[in-house]
């Protein structure tokens, strides 16, 4: 597996975080993963916000 974290300036001074996850064995590790980032980026949005 990797991981691949980037940042990257975005309009009005903000931040957009990529992330790529790769190289997962099958179709159900990468729908768990899936499920586990998706409720990870949800929690993080609430601790530091989303420009619109």
């Amino acid at each position: 597996m990797l991981v691949t974290v980037s940042f990257e300036p975005s309009a009005n001074d903000g931040t957009l975080m990529r992330l790529v996850h790769e190289r997962l064995p099958d179709a159900d590790q990468q729908a768990r993963h899936e499920q586990g980032w998706t409720g990870s980026f949800a929690r993080l949005e609430g601790y530091v916000g989303v420009a619109g």
